[in-house]
């Protein structure tokens, strides 16, 4: 976005200013949600591969909990 400060009067440029400053800080608080997201969806992801153990041909299963229960 272009700002033409000679169009403005002061208190328009600081009011556009810091509509500008909100939309950004709105924008980043967006984009932290998701990467906090992103990462618990690989922390979860990566349990489940190490849960997996293809090698020994069985699942692990968590919390004590028997493949019957």
């Amino acid at each position: 976005m272009i700002i033409r400060a000679w169009e403005f009067d002061d208190g328009e440029l600081d009011r556009a200013l810091a509509q500008i400053a909100r939309e950004r800080d709105a924008l980043m608080s967006a984009a932290l949600k998701l990467a906090e997201e992103r990462d618990r969806r690989r922390a979860l992801a990566r349990a489940v591969d190490d849960a997996v153990t293809p090698a020994a041909g069985r699942v692990e299963w968590p919390m004590g909990l028997d493949e019957g229960e």
